[in-house]
């Protein structure tokens, strides 16, 4: 069965606190405005949550940032360090944060998880760097 998609969040940092609590700072909703490009973004955080998941299987993971109108990938990890954690009711979080991450042009973006292994998953985020207007 296919695990469902809860949460896939984009954020500038996630935080680990005490009592198994994360604070994820700077949410963007779906576009990144930055002053400059290319922009150098110190770091950038996915927060993705999945519910039936069976963990216990063994997956390969890959994720990637794909520049929609360069066809380039901007970032491709494969197997990061990261893995899912268990939380109650059957749900799985996985926190991934990558420093730096360059975006090299302005345009749309997919954020991709994919989850390979006896059956094979994917699960995509869009979302836009935009270059910020100039204040007058």
């Amino acid at each position: 069965m296919k695990p469902k998609l809860l949460l896939f969040i984009l954020c500038d940092d996630i935080r680990f606190e005490e009592g198994n609590k994360k604070t994820l700072i700077g949410i963007y909703s779906k576009a990144i405005y930055v002053p400059i490009i290319p922009f150098t973004m110190p770091k950038l955080g996915f927060f993705i949550r999945l519910a039936e998941l069976d963990i216990d299987r063994k997956y390969k993971l890959v994720f990637k940032i794909i520049n929609l109108n360069e066809k380039e990938n901007t970032l491709e990890i494969e197997e990061p360090k990261a893995k899912f954690h268990k939380g109650g009711n059957d749900l799985s979080d996985l926190n991934l944060l990558f420093s730096p991450v360059i975006f090299e042009n302005e345009g749309d973006y997919k954020a991709i998880l994919e989850l390979t292994g006896e059956e094979s998953f994917s699960f995509v985020y869009d979302f836009s760097v935009v270059l910020q207007p100039k204040k007058q």
